[in-house]
């Protein structure tokens, strides 16, 4: 196809066809979903040197690439506004945040027993150990010591490749990793309060399937999904890489039926209210705003 008005291109794979569109009159949006490049790879460096391997970066051709693709384009395209200021100021201007919120599981809030054998779980669902903050979840399990409670990590990763969480691992009790499951809602259904300790996600989509789920949650300021909430109302909210912070956040959920009841309503509340608006009506928003940027520039 010769005549098109917009290419719309994957990052890190988009360069060459970005630079051709705009060669036939066409505009470049660029579809990121992470931060960017050097701002992430820092990040991973960082969690190389604290969990113990060694820190392996993207060869220059590919970070030269995704740079070209930055300045390349017309548009760039992120999730979130944690994503959007990772960027540096001379490219503000061409972001539109487009948040991914779709469809996620109807509100099913399971009912928990109170059975004093049932200990209170928490649950953690994650994949690339150097990205989710799988320590600072360890390390604040460590600092809770919490005899009547467990943890389940819902992950494919092998933890025990990482000398840091192979160490906690052996030494702490009442953790359980999770393998595979026909049907997460069996794993959100287990979970008396949820927590997503991530250092890098464009957006996060487990933290609204935990609330439709009806589990209270736990975030912090790199998860883009959280920037859809109220702090405190839906969910409460930490920095990243701050296990302190994390267990107070996590001892206060487990202290407090009170908490976890008010975090439940609010979180299935603004999510109906979300889901009233239509499915994906966020991303449509940022689609019309694409629309409307490149139609003002046209004329």
């Amino acid at each position: 196809m010769d005549r098109f008005n917009l290419f719309w291109g994957w990052a890190s794979g988009a360069l060459a066809s970005g630079r051709a569109a705009r060669r036939r009159g066409a505009c470049f949006v660029l579809d990121r979903a992470c931060p960017h490049v050097d701002i992430q790879q820092a990040l991973v460096r960082t969690e190389c040197e604290r969990l113990g391997v060694r820190f392996q970066a993207e060869p220059s051709w590919f970070r030269a690439r995704q740079i070209a693709e930055y300045e390349e384009a017309d548009i760039i395209v992120l999730p979130s506004h944690y994503s959007q200021r990772s960027f540096p100021q001379e490219l503000q201007s061409r972001i539109i945040v487009a948040p991914l919120f779709g469809r996620v599981p109807p509100p099913q809030p399971t009912a928990r027993s109170n059975s004093p054998v049932r200990p209170f779980t928490f649950g953690m669902v994650g994949g690339q150990p150097l990205r989710k903050g799988f320590l600072y979840l360890l390390q604040a399990w460590e600092r809770l010591q919490l005899p009547s409670a467990c943890l389940l990590l819902r992950t494919d990763a092998h933890l025990n490749r990482f000398p840091a969480l192979r160490d906690l691992l052996q030494r702490l009790r009442n953790v359980k990793i999770v393998g595979y499951l026909d049907n997460m809602s069996d794993f959100y259904r287990q979970c008396d309060a949820f927590v997503l300790p991530t250092l890098d996600d464009g957006f996060g989509m487990v933290l609204l399937e935990a609330m439709a789920h009806g589990v209270p949650t736990i975030a912090t300021t790199h998860c883009g999904a959280a920037e859809l909430f109220t702090p405190n109302e839906d969910l409460l909210v930490v920095p990243p890489q701050d296990a302190d912070a994390l267990a107070t956040a996590m001892q206060q959920l487990h202290g407090s039926v009170d908490l976890r009841a008010r975090l439940r309503t609010h979180a299935l509340r603004t999510l109906q209210q979300i889901e009233g608006a239509g499915s994906y009506a966020l991303y449509s928003q940022a689609l019309d705003r694409i629309l409307k940027t490149l139609k003002d520039r046209k004329n």
